[in-house]
């Protein structure tokens, strides 16, 4: 199994960080620690290293559109003619709906195959050069002549903007630029707007993946999910949390074949909560929801399901569509705020399964002791405790509220030092005189 390093500067309230997960990484510390933002700068780094072209391709798809605007808007000022402005339209869809580069390129063609025989036809029956040159001037093309020496120049200029913006798009992909890839992260996770230019370092296997001003995609890992509460598994709004989106994107799919062992998982899951999570149609609408079926025939909207189930039924949607696989790194913060102590370790128990079963990297944040042991215990029990790491978030200076990530192996005692503050502070109000 790959080990992967991920090593943070003083960013927010983290003053050092370098967290080691070969296996399941379990992160403790008080609340401002800097926990989430950690969770959010791994899963945000990983998921934009793992699919750069997809990004270049969608930024590249906005700059051909931008450049493809113009022309549309200046055909519609041209004709008259409701087939032609029919196929201005639908042209333009036909590209804002590339998925390829190559889809992308041929889409463009044929919308400049549509627009071309337009332009000649106004540049052919226009009789005021006012109204030839605001078109020229509009598409900033300077040309004379016949009407086609002038719909060609129009369309030329065009594509040599598609041209520059295709080969660099191109360059992008085959070198992986880091100021790229830092860019993407602050823009696309818009909580890390600052997100540190220098020091953040990555490493899979003891490679660093992002030393130089090119920066490599790791090998064994694709995919990061990241969830920081089970209310995120609502499919009736959308989000502005990019990683609530994608979470329910990724749960809203059809279930697909699974391993043997993926089977097995899937039916724990099912024992746990008494039934199963589907997808429907919504009665009343095209759309399709998560629903929660128990064994007895009680049927309720996901929705509408207590939290504690919530978490359960992620993790089995999850696992049902294909997306918790050895190629995954799964990020979760505070599991156990909605679960019934039973249910903490039998969330436990899952994560430990994920990992040792099928591979898949965990990283967990916790406040609580009955999580902590469990992952431990069970870690030790199933033979994988050797690739199970506990860190805890400590406050080196109380003037400035920056935290270090204390690396602790194996062992959880300091963790629960830490948590033995909260009875400390029941003895404390609980033996004063007075409760002001």
């Amino acid at each position: 199994m790959s080990k992967y390093v991920f090593t943070v500067p003083s960013y927010k309230a983290i003053n050092s960080a370098s967290i080691v997960n070969d296996g399941i990484t379990v992160i403790a510390g008080e609340n401002g620690s800097g926990k989430s933002t950690l969770s959010r700068m791994m899963y945000y780094t990983v998921n934009i290293m793992s699919d750069f072209a997809g990004f270049i391709f969608r930024e590249t798809l906005s700059n051909v559109i931008d450049i493809a605007r113009p022309l549309r808007d200046a055909l519609g000022q041209t004709t008259h003619q409701v087939q032609s402005r029919l196929t201005v339209r639908k042209s333009f869809d036909q590209l804002s709906e590339s998925t390829s580069f190559d889809d992308l390129g041929d889409n463009f063609q044929s919308m400049l195959n549509e627009y071309e025989p337009i332009l000649v036809a106004f540049f052919s029956t226009v009789k005021e050069k006012i109204k030839q040159d605001r078109i020229l001037d509009y598409l900033g093309v300077q040309a004379s002549g016949q009407p086609e020496t002038l719909a060609t120049a129009c369309i030329n200029v065009i594509l040599g903007k598609f041209t520059e913006i295709i080969a660099s798009a191109q360059e992008n992909i085959d070198k992986h630029p880091k100021a790229l890839l830092l860019d993407y992260i602050r823009t696309y996770g818009l909580d890390l707007q600052d997100y540190p230019t220098k020091g953040v370092r990555f490493t899979e296997n003891d490679v660093d993946l992002l030393i130089s001003k090119f920066f490599s995609a790791p090998l064994s890992l694709h995919r990061a999910i990241y969830i920081d509460t089970p209310m995120a598994v609502n499919d009736n709004f959308n989000f502005s949390t990019r990683y609530w989106n994608n979470l329910n994107g990724l749960m809203n799919q059809e279930a697909v074949d699974g391993t043997k062992e993926e089977m097995l998982l899937r039916k724990k899951l099912r024992n746990i909560l008494h039934g199963d999570i589907l997808i429907e149609k919504d009665k009343f609408t095209s759309r399709t929801k998560l629903c929660y079926k128990r064994y007895d025939g009680l049927e309720i909207d996901l929705v509408n399901a207590a939290t504690g189930f919530k978490s359960f039924a992620y993790l089995l949607r999850l696992l049902a569509n294909g997306y918790l696989k050895n190629d995954t790194l799964l990020l979760i913060d505070e599991p156990e705020a909605h679960l019934h102590p039973q249910w903490i370790v039998e969330f436990a128990n899952i994560l430990v399964q994920l990992n040792k079963v099928l591979g898949v990297k965990v990283i967990v944040t916790s406040h609580n002791p009955d999580m902590v042991s469990a992952i431990r215990a069970i870690s030790e029990a199933e033979g994988i405790l050797e690739n199970t790491r506990f860190y805890l978030a400590k406050c080196q200076d109380p003037e400035t509220y920056k935290f270090d990530y204390v690396d602790l192996g194996t062992e959880i005692g300091p963790i629960f030092e830490s948590f033995n503050i909260a009875l400390n502070r029941i003895e404390f109000y609980g033996t004063r005189d007075t409760s002001l």
